[in-house]
């Protein structure tokens, strides 16, 4: 962006020099202006020569500010939840802020115990969750998904997917010629939260059987400690939040009350949960009658 409101012809004469000087095509678009009467200009962010040279004010002496174009559309991350019941609608995941938008993932034309939900924070994930819908499972893991390229859950090669794959099934945890899901060295879910009680924490995970797939070091996985995954990590930090809005004296707005969804599944497992303790009490008063019926029995 141009630091002062220049003329018609000075901002014409400018581009000019920048195109004489760099070679540029003007097919190509690599730097042009908004509009004559704009103080803006798009240049190409593969261009840093020209970015920096802008900044510098090589060109008749007029520097440049760099400045994001405000059109520019942003890429939100996508992650990958396990442990994800397949008979619970992926929307509710909603419930964890800032999810976006889910969608149930499949594997070999079938659906899984696993989601794919699109982030909006800036911020990642955590690395863990417990859903309140489902309070007797096991927190569902939050894993990030690189969206430059696609991974095979069959091979667990990177740059395809498995309904395309040609090649021989492999454990994502050792590396076997069987399912991932049926390994008897895979790491053991965390255990369900339990409120108001000191959890002692888990022990250490068995990693002496693993080998992973994708780059074949052993004592490590396709999830935990894969060469090639922090590879394929970009190495560009993420671009700083945007300013907080000032303060403004809005209204307080109540949370917003649960899905008519979320409500029912609540429901239904509290009357699960009430059934249950109803059973545990008579199995109790049966197994104490025959207890009362041995010992009358062995008196007499």
């Amino acid at each position: 962006m141009f630091e002062d409101n220049l003329s018609i012809d000075v901002k014409l004469r400018w581009l000019a020099e920048v195109n004489r000087a760099f070679h540029l095509e003007r097919d190509l678009a690599e730097v042009k202006m908004s509009a004559v009467n704009s103080r803006f200009v798009y240049i190409s962010r593969d261009r840093l020569d020209v970015v920096g040279s802008a900044v510098n004010g090589d060109f008749l002496a007029l520097t440049l500010t760099p400045q994001d174009s405000p059109d520019r559309t942003r890429k939100l991350p996508t992650y990958l939840v396990t442990r994800y019941p397949v008979g619970v609608d992926p929307s509710l995941s909603k419930e964890l802020d800032d999810v976006y938008s889910a969608r149930r993932f499949h594997q070999d034309g079938k659906p899984i115990s696993r989601i794919v939900v699109t982030w909006t924070d800036t911020d990642p994930t955590p690395s863990s969750f417990a859903f309140s819908f489902l309070p007797s499972l096991p927190p569902c893991e939050f894993r990030l998904l690189h969206n430059d390229k696609p991974s095979c859950f069959k091979c667990w090669g990177i740059g395809h997917i498995s309904r395309y794959c040609s090649g021989l099934e492999r454990c994502a945890w050792c590396a076997g010629g069987y399912d991932s899901r049926t390994c008897p060295h895979r790491a053991p879910p965390p255990p369900p939260p339990v409120t108001g009680a000191h959890t002692p924490p888990p022990p250490p995970v068995d990693t002496s059987h693993w080998r992973c797939p994708r780059c074949q070091e052993p004592g490590v996985s396709v999830w935990h400690g894969c060469a090639r995954r922090k590879a394929a990590v970009p190495s560009t930090p993420a671009p700083p939040p945007p300013p907080p809005l000032p303060h403004a004296a809005t209204p307080l707005v109540p949370p917003a009350s649960p899905s008519p969804q979320v409500q029912a599944l609540r429901i239904a497992v509290d009357k699960l949960m009430t059934r249950c303790a109803s059973l545990e009490s008579r199995l109790d008063a049966i197994d104490a009658r025959l207890t009362s019926v041995a010992t009358s029995q062995a008196n007499t």
